[in-house]
Protein backbone atom coordinates (compact mmCIF):
# COMPACT_ATOMS: atom_id res chain seq x y z
CA UNK A 1 0.00 0.00 0.00
CA UNK A 2 1.31 3.43 -0.90
CA UNK A 3 2.48 5.60 1.99
CA UNK A 4 1.97 8.93 0.20
CA UNK A 5 -0.86 11.37 0.77
CA UNK A 6 -3.70 8.94 0.08
CA UNK A 7 -6.40 8.52 2.77
CA UNK A 8 -5.29 4.97 3.65
CA UNK A 9 -1.78 6.21 4.39
CA UNK A 10 -3.19 8.94 6.64
CA UNK A 11 -5.33 6.39 8.51
CA UNK A 12 -2.28 4.15 8.95
CA UNK A 13 -0.29 7.08 10.33
CA UNK A 14 -3.12 7.71 12.83
CA UNK A 15 -3.04 4.05 13.88
CA UNK A 16 0.76 4.04 14.20
CA UNK A 17 0.66 7.24 16.28
CA UNK A 18 -2.03 5.73 18.52
CA UNK A 19 0.09 2.60 19.07
CA UNK A 20 3.19 4.69 19.89
CA UNK A 21 1.17 6.64 22.47
CA UNK A 22 0.69 3.32 24.27
CA UNK A 23 4.33 2.27 23.89
CA UNK A 24 3.56 -0.27 21.17
CA UNK A 25 5.12 -0.73 17.75
CA UNK A 26 2.54 -1.75 15.16
CA UNK A 27 2.88 -2.98 11.59
CA UNK A 28 -0.10 -3.31 9.25
CA UNK A 29 -0.39 -5.67 6.27
CA UNK A 30 -2.75 -7.84 4.23
CA UNK A 31 -5.18 -5.05 3.36
CA UNK A 32 -8.62 -5.51 1.85
CA UNK A 33 -11.33 -3.00 1.10
CA UNK A 34 -15.05 -3.70 0.63
CA UNK A 35 -17.57 -1.04 -0.45
CA UNK A 36 -20.20 -0.19 2.16
CA UNK A 37 -23.32 1.99 2.08
CA UNK A 38 -26.45 2.76 4.03
CA UNK A 39 -29.47 4.88 3.18
CA UNK A 40 -27.52 8.03 4.11
CA UNK A 41 -23.79 7.23 3.99
CA UNK A 42 -21.19 5.87 1.59
CA UNK A 43 -17.93 4.33 2.63
CA UNK A 44 -15.99 1.10 2.85
CA UNK A 45 -14.74 -1.51 5.27
CA UNK A 46 -10.97 -1.55 5.47
CA UNK A 47 -9.52 -4.75 6.94
CA UNK A 48 -5.88 -5.43 7.75
CA UNK A 49 -3.62 -7.68 9.79
CA UNK A 50 -1.87 -6.10 12.79
CA UNK A 51 1.51 -7.24 14.10
CA UNK A 52 2.69 -5.64 17.33
CA UNK A 53 6.00 -5.25 19.11
CA UNK A 54 5.38 -5.08 22.84
CA UNK A 55 2.39 -5.66 25.10
CA UNK A 56 -0.59 -4.29 23.18
CA UNK A 57 -3.29 -5.26 25.70
CA UNK A 58 -4.01 -1.70 26.84
CA UNK A 59 -3.79 -0.29 23.31
CA UNK A 60 -6.15 -2.94 21.93
CA UNK A 61 -8.64 -2.16 24.72
CA UNK A 62 -8.49 1.59 24.02
CA UNK A 63 -8.37 1.41 20.22
CA UNK A 64 -12.15 1.30 19.53
CA UNK A 65 -12.48 4.71 21.25
CA UNK A 66 -9.48 6.35 19.54
CA UNK A 67 -10.07 9.29 17.21
CA UNK A 68 -8.59 8.24 13.87
CA UNK A 69 -8.72 10.62 10.96
CA UNK A 70 -7.87 11.23 7.35
CA UNK A 71 -9.00 14.08 5.10
CA UNK A 72 -12.50 13.43 3.79
CA UNK A 73 -12.85 10.26 5.87
CA UNK A 74 -14.47 9.44 9.20
CA UNK A 75 -13.80 6.19 11.06
CA UNK A 76 -17.29 5.30 12.27
CA UNK A 77 -16.50 1.90 13.76
CA UNK A 78 -13.45 -0.17 14.59
CA UNK A 79 -13.26 -3.81 15.61
CA UNK A 80 -10.38 -6.14 16.49
CA UNK A 81 -10.64 -9.85 15.79
CA UNK A 82 -8.19 -12.66 16.33
CA UNK A 83 -8.02 -15.18 13.51
CA UNK A 84 -5.84 -18.30 13.29
CA UNK A 85 -2.55 -16.49 12.71
CA UNK A 86 -2.96 -12.76 13.43
CA UNK A 87 -4.98 -9.95 14.90
CA UNK A 88 -7.27 -8.40 12.29
CA UNK A 89 -8.41 -4.80 12.43
CA UNK A 90 -11.62 -3.79 10.66
CA UNK A 91 -12.54 -0.14 10.18
CA UNK A 92 -15.83 1.18 8.85
CA UNK A 93 -14.75 4.33 7.02
CA UNK A 94 -17.38 6.86 5.92
CA UNK A 95 -16.77 9.30 3.09
CA UNK A 96 -17.51 12.87 4.11
CA UNK A 97 -19.73 14.77 1.71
Amino acid sequence: MSRGHDPHARLLKSLERSARNYGVGATFSDFSETPWSSATFLGYRLTMAVTVDGDATVWFAALPEEELSAPGRLVADLALRRDADAMRLELLVLLEA
